[in-house]
């Protein structure tokens, strides 16, 4: 989403802007092949790593501002200075996190065993990344702040402890962290032995892990408006309702962990997405391939959907997809929901489901 509530689809090859009105504002093609999304500038541009270079475009127009060659190189954001941060892959295989302007002229770099196994990920000021079993907190020059695992949380100037067990492929964040508050972080971690769900409190540098009396999984989220605080929605236990035929839960719960509600589904969730008001979007899909291979057998119809639901864990709308979701769904500040499904930008509203 822009910050004038437009919204940018992507494709490997072109980038398209739909206003606020639903018109498309501009359509451009790409500079090379891409499988990225665009990462918004804090001046209003988008920043997109194609065909090899890093391409800056302006936010109005679409045309291309800057271009820099970077090789082997992905994952691209930017920080809230301007500045853009990026993985890149050197010759002996290990990798750096290399912070540089938008014209390409470097500012620090942070060196890698290997590339990530998630995205850098920009908390205020702090960037996180993960490196030999830990996640760093960098200050916006490079500099280490604090790092943390499940064990422990610890300052620069400490010794880390020593690995639990050998690394484990993708890294110890098992997805990108969700924001709780201003200082807080709900991070998935995982490690040689086992996994959990944890709240970081990067300001009281502690780490707290988040249990319940119900198994839990992902997709989750975390949910914060002012009538009904802070909850996390999280995919629940499945539920077997007749031999070899499941229904699967979605739970709410609060930051201590208490159950608030649950909601079945006929499909499995895809990702749970914020809505304004306290509303929840949960998302169910097959991949393109499920559905290409078995659906002339099998109606999957009933399986592609997007459904709304209240604060209190009831269905408000559901809104079936006419085939795969290909874009999962961006929320604009006033309400409008923008998800892609064969070939077509759908628009629904949380009010209601019309489109």
């Amino acid at each position: 989403m822009t910050r004038d509530g437009g919204c940018v689809v992507t494709f490997a090859q072109s980038l398209v802007l739909v206003g606020g009105d639903r018109q498309i504002l501009w359509e451009v093609a790409g500079e090379g092949a891409s499988y990225e999304q665009p990462t918004l500038l804090p001046d209003g541009g988008l920043a997109r790593i194609e065909g090899g270079s890093v391409v800056v475009r302006s936010g109005r127009s679409g045309a291309v501002s800057r271009l820099f060659p970077v090789s082997r190189a992905s994952e691209l954001t930017a920080t809230p200075r301007g500045d853009l941060l990026f993985y890149q892959v050197l010759a002996d295989h290990s990798a750096e996190l290399r912070c540089t302007t938008v014209q390409g002229e470097p500012r620090w770099s942070f060196h890698l065993s290997k590339r990530g196994g998630t995205a850098p990920f920009v908390f205020g000021d702090v960037i996180l990344v993960v490196e030999q079993g830990f996640v760093h907190g960098l200050r916006h020059d490079g500099v280490r702040l604090w790092s943390f695992d499940h064990r422990a949380f610890v300052l620069s100037g400490c010794d880390l402890p020593p690995p639990d067990g050998p690394p484990i492929s993708g890294g110890i964040l098992g997805r990108r962290p969700t924001v709780v508050g201003d200082t807080t972080l709900f991070v998935t971690m995982e490690w040689y032995a086992g996994s959990g769900f944890f709240l970081v409190d990067t300001a009281g540098h502690q780490i707290r892990r988040f249990e319940s009396s119900v198994p839990l999984g992902s997709p989750l989220t975390v949910l914060a408006d002012s009538d009904n605080g802070v909850r996390v929605a999280m995919l629940g236990p499945r539920i077997e309702i007749r031999p070899m035929e499941w229904n699967w839960q979605v739970i709410m719960l609060d930051l201590g962990g208490t159950p608030l509600w649950r909601h079945q589904l006929h499909a499995p969730p895809l990702c749970l997405v914020p809505g304004p008001g306290g509303t929840l979007l949960v998302i169910a899909s097959p991949s393109r391939k499920q559905w290409d291979d078995y659906h002339k057998w099998h109606d999957l119809s009933d399986r592609t959907f997007v459904r709304c639901l209240e604060p209190d864990g009831s269905a408000r709308w559901t809104w079936y997809a006419p085939g795969p979701i290909s874009h999962l769904p961006v929320v604009s500040p006033d309400g409008i929901v923008y998800v892609g499904s064969e070939r077509r930008l759908w628009t629904l509203t949380v009010a209601s489901d019309s489109r």
